[in-house]
This record gives structure tokens, C-alpha cells and sequence, in this order.
């Protein structure tokens, strides 16, 4: 299935190569979840990321448990840091 992925800030590095400046389409099996999407890209799973489907955010504790469908648009946002 394709899924439509958007990295924000620092995490538009892990973007493959030939991607938009901060999009990409993956295509990932059915029944794929947030976390494959993460592991796709290289992201630690650990890291505390918000996380959006469709405009919708996924709490942490859902993504292991948080299924995709197709056509899915996945924005994924660094962890926030203060100062």
C-alpha cells in the first residue's frame, strides 16, 4: 500500500534520496503500522515524536498498536526541545 510521509525539521534527512524537500511516498505491506513506517525510515522507535495520521494525532502509546491504510498521510514531528 502507499502511504504519503511528511518529516518535519531535523527529520527531513531521513527522507530517501529523490524525495520532495520533506516528502515522500512509501510503499509498505498491508496491514503496516506506525512503527514500520518508522523502522522504514531509520527512526529510533524510542524517541518522542508526535506523530499525525490524516491530520489526526497518535498518542505514543498507540504506535506500536496504530494501523495504516492506503493513501494514509503520516506526518512525523522531531521531539521537541526546549531552552
Amino acid at each position: 500500500m502507499k502511504l504519503k510521509i511528511k518529516l518535519l525539521g531535523r527529520l527531513r534527512h531521513k527522507l530517501p534520496a529523490g524525495s520532495g524537500f520533506n516528502q515522500t511516498e512509501l510503499d509498505l505491506a498491508e496491514g503496516a503500522g506506525l512503527l514500520d513506517v518508522m523502522a522504514k525510515l531509520g527512526l529510533p522507535a524510542e524517541a518522542s515524536y508526535l506523530i499525525t495520521v490524516n491530520d489526526e494525532q497518535v498518542r505514543p502509546s498507540a504506535f506500536a498498536t496504530h494501523r495504516l491504510n492506503a493513501g494514509d498521510a503520516v506526518s512525523i514531528f522531531p521531539p521537541l526541545q526546549g531552552g
